[in-house]
């Protein structure tokens, strides 16, 4: 189905793994997850974390228990790199 659709999407994008545009321009948080690069090229960069993210969700919403472990295993890596790095001053 879709929520495994969505994990597998979001696992490989974790993995460096580049998507096909096709899978992510019609991204309902587009803006939230890319940026322009270059007016006039009109490219758009995508963070692969934000983008796994949202595959995340989608499969949490679809009621998918994969998608909640992985929502809470990003959650807990941000929260280990933020200990890590301390207090920026």
């Amino acid at each position: 189905g879709h929520a495994g659709a969505a994990i597998a999407c979001g696992s490989l994008l974790l993995k460096g793994v580049e998507v096909p545009e096709s899978l992510t321009k019609f991204s309902k948080k587009r803006g939230a997850a890319a940026h322009r690069r270059g007016k006039s090229k009109g490219s758009v960069a995508i963070d692969p974390v934000e983008m796994a993210r949202e595959k995340f969700e989608i499969a949490a919403k679809a009621g998918c228990e994969l998608g909640f472990k992985w929502l809470a295993r990003l959650e807990e890596e941000e929260r280990r790199v933020l200990t890590e790095v301390g207090p920026v001053s």
